[in-house]
């Protein structure tokens, strides 16, 4: 198995659609291979998307990874307290590119205190 597919089978994907709701996609897929299958391989350039991993949530845009400047506090949130949310303690925004098949350092990450 490539490390590519080594890492997105351990990463939950998500994307956030135009009414800013979250839309999860099958652990183990890319984005890109979900965005073909629903037939709108342009979105990988305009949507937010992500992943949760481990202790942690990765949000970017487009094919570099961009920090998201259009992300709410609110959908951040809204994922956050939506999951284990105890388990999160990190939100990583846009990605240092890195090689492909390991996690990518964020450009920014804030820590997450769930224990308010």
């Amino acid at each position: 198995m490539s490390k590519e597919k080594e890492f997105n089978n351990h990463r939950i994907p998500f994307y956030i659609n135009k009414d800013n709701s979250i839309v999860f996609i099958k652990k183990g897929q890319s984005h890109i291979e979900y965005f073909n299958e629903i037939g709108h391989f342009e979105y990988i350039n305009f949507v937010i998307r992500g992943y949760i991993l481990d202790d942690h949530i990765m949000f970017y845009i487009g094919n570099n990874f961009e920090i998201p400047i259009n992300l709410t506090i609110k959908t951040i949130l809204k994922l956050v307290y939506s999951i284990n949310k105890s388990s999160i303690k990190w939100v990583g925004l846009g990605c240092i590119i890195g090689k492909v098949g390991e996690e990518w350092n964020p450009k920014i990450s804030i820590k997450i205190n769930t224990t308010i």
